[in-house]
């Protein structure tokens, strides 16, 4: 998993809106928990993310042949 800095400096334009979608709330609420650690689904938001993010890589360096 992600560290919170690794993902701010790695997240790129749709992530936080896919894991928005996947926890069940907009991406305007997803930015605020994402800001807010003691937000009940702060955990959740950034495991998510962690996931999209690795996932978005791994497909990259897949592709590079």
């Amino acid at each position: 998993m992600l560290t919170i800095n690794e993902i701010k400096s790695k997240k790129r334009k749709g992530d936080l809106s896919l894991a928005a979608d996947l926890i069940g709330v907009s991406q305007g609420n997803a930015s605020k928990i994402f800001m807010r650690p003691l937000a009940k689904k702060h955990k959740r938001l950034i495991g998510i993310l962690s996931e999209v993010i690795t996932m978005r890589e791994r497909l990259k360096n897949a592709n590079k042949v």
